[in-house]
């Protein structure tokens, strides 16, 4: 069942996207709901402003193929709404192959999700992470699954889902780690590890810049 109360409006991310994003963002975010790719934004919504939905927990959350994601309390469980593809033109997609446009986007995330990642890493030799293609990150040494992009083009929006493995439990040990699984594994500090709200924060200006270089007409394919 989704939460019935209105999407809170996080301030600290209000004051931290406003004085450093080079693009305007709206954020809402819920307590639990089924799929943060599921929930549009709400209200008015400036033509370029970009949306990021996120939830404390989902409830049924998914990736590829319908595939289950577990997502609770302690991730990142977000989606980025982009608005007529912010910028993306016939160029940067093969003569607008949808096939094409939605692996560019995807490992275009994948690539920033996966940089956000590593530059919270207090030493990034002993830490290093790789994407397998087309939208999972995976801790190098082991394979396991730490993230994942699912993107979707419906409903007049181009829908950038990601789910981080932060502070959470994994039930799939075989499958998936969260970072504070992985630094408790080796014996290393977990103090370093974001939260979700730090996590998206960092994630957004990111993304930030990455949709400035696509709407400065540079192509998807360089990431």
């Amino acid at each position: 069942m989704n939460d019935a109360r209105p999407p809170k409006r996080l301030h600290l991310w209000e004051k931290f996207l406003s004085e450093s994003a080079p693009i305007l963002f709206k954020v809402e975010c819920f307590k639990s709901i089924s799929s943060t790719m599921d929930q549009p934004p709400q209200g008015p919504h400036p033509e370029d402003a970009v949306s990021l939905v996120m939830a404390e927990s989902q409830l049924g959350g998914r990736g590829t193929h319908g595939k289950t994601w577990i997502s609770p309390a302690g991730g990142f469980w977000g989606t980025f709404y982009l608005p007529h593809y912010s910028g993306l033109t016939t160029s940067d997609s093969y003569n607008f192959n949808p096939h094409a446009l939605w692996q560019g986007v995807t490992l275009a995330i994948g690539q920033v999700v996966l940089a956000t990642i590593e530059n919270f890493a207090p030493c990034k030799k002993r830490f290093q992470l790789r994407v397998k293609w087309p939208n999972d990150i995976l801790f190098a040494d082991c394979g396991l699954k730490v993230a994942g992009v699912l993107v979707e083009s419906r409903g007049g929006w181009l829908r950038c889902g990601i789910g981080v493995n932060l502070q959470n439990e994994t039930s799939s040990v075989d499958v998936a780690c969260s970072l504070i699984e992985y630094a408790k594994q080796f014996g290393a500090d977990t103090l370093w590890i974001p939260t979700p709200v730090e996590f998206g924060g960092a994630l957004a200006n990111n993304i930030a810049s990455l949709l400035l270089d696509w709407r400065n007409n540079k192509s998807i394919y360089a990431y």
